[in-house]
């Protein structure tokens, strides 16, 4: 049986069906492999073995591992945002109810955590061009949607609400990077009590970073609402 799915695996793909089939297969594989091991532990060749495939055929759907591994960043940002409009819609317009939901949500997803602490300075600066355009345009069309949720959510213009979505992702990223300690670091911070501060909870500090940060996008925006001139009856 084993045997028989392995060659059935192997044989190409010729459908568009079939090909969106291997594709996902292979991300799924090098999403299996990325939450037990370092990017930089895992090759090519471990991806097409997990997935009962040929190394060649991995690359006939991805130039270079930097080029599959941005296209699971936009799969896995993708999943996370469809998964969580109708929740950050439900929390209503509170920042802190609203940066509670974020944060919640993304701290059970710890692959996409890590796969964003890696995005700007490994996937990104590694990746050839080809790959890097497919990849920025589906990101500028994630960003767009989850910018306008929370555009609707706290009553903000458009363009402000694409904005703050960017810096929440500059937000998740430095805070992924930081707190990802190594376990020499781990082990210091633990010992020396000087070090306190640098003790760092994914969850708890982006949950109070992006409070902070909606709660200073909403405040510009409610000055200008309290600030318009009242529209005359009749009109």
């Amino acid at each position: 049986m084993r045997q028989t799915r392995s060659r059935a695996l192997r044989t190409r793909a010729v459908t568009v069906e079939a090909k969106s089939v291997r594709r996902a297969s292979i991300l799924a594989a090098a999403s299996k492999l990325f939450a037990a091991r370092d990017f930089d532990a895992i090759s090519v060749a471990d991806i097409a073995t997990k997935a009962g495939l040929a190394k060649g055929t991995v690359y006939l759907y991805f130039g270079t591992k930097e080029a599959l591994f941005l296209m699971l960043v936009a799969e896995q940002l993708e999943n996370w945002l469809n998964d969580s409009i109708a929740g950050l819609k439900r929390v209503g317009a509170d920042p802190a109810r609203v940066a509670a939901a974020v944060a919640s949500t993304l701290s059970r997803r710890p692959n996409l955590i890590r796969l964003l602490g890696l995005l700007h300075a490994v996937l990104e600066r590694n990746a050839e061009v080809a790959s890097l355009r497919d990849f920025k345009r589906r990101l500028l069309a994630i960003t767009t949607r989850a910018g306008a949720v929370f555009a609707e959510v706290h009553g903000l213009p458009a363009d402000v609400g694409i904005r703050v979505t960017l810096w929440m992702h500059a937000i998740i990223v430095g805070l992924s990077q930081m707190t990802a300690t190594s376990p020499t670091l781990s082990a210091l911070l633990v010992e020396d009590d000087s070090l306190t501060m640098f003790r760092l909870d994914f969850r708890t500090e982006l949950q109070g970073a992006l409070t902070t940060l909606l709660a200073g996008a909403i405040a510009p925006s409610a000055k200008r609402g309290r600030g318009r001139p009242a529209t005359p009856k009749g009109v």
